[in-house]
């Protein structure tokens, strides 16, 4: 099996903004925060 390397970086690189947008709207706000927690939890299960 062959890994598409620039599929691989394209998806750590959507994880890793991911991750940086959500640690910044936590580090300002979790108030604002918890409701789309909330709600994406929802829609995951």
């Amino acid at each position: 099996m062959q890994i598409d390397n620039e599929k691989l970086f394209d998806t750590i690189n959507a994880l890793v903004d991911n991750a940086s947008l959500i640690y910044q709207i936590y580090n300002e706000g979790p108030i604002i925060f918890l409701p789309i927690l909330k709600s994406t939890n929802q829609l995951i299960n």
